[in-house]
């Protein structure tokens, strides 16, 4: 099983982004650094839409 490197939650127009990598001491990777990309192109985008 594996489990998000990256938490998000949305609170009205505000994003929380929690990296999730405890044992990493949260360093990033290749995929934690993808995971916060596409997170924060879908907040963009969430903010975008009316």
């Amino acid at each position: 099983m594996s489990l998000a490197v990256l938490l998000s939650t949305r609170h009205d127009k505000v994003a929380l982004l929690t990296f999730n990598r405890r044992r990493a001491r949260n360093a990033l990777n290749a995929e934690l650094s993808q995971a916060l990309c596409d997170a924060i192109e879908a907040q963009q985008d969430a903010a975008a839409s009316p």
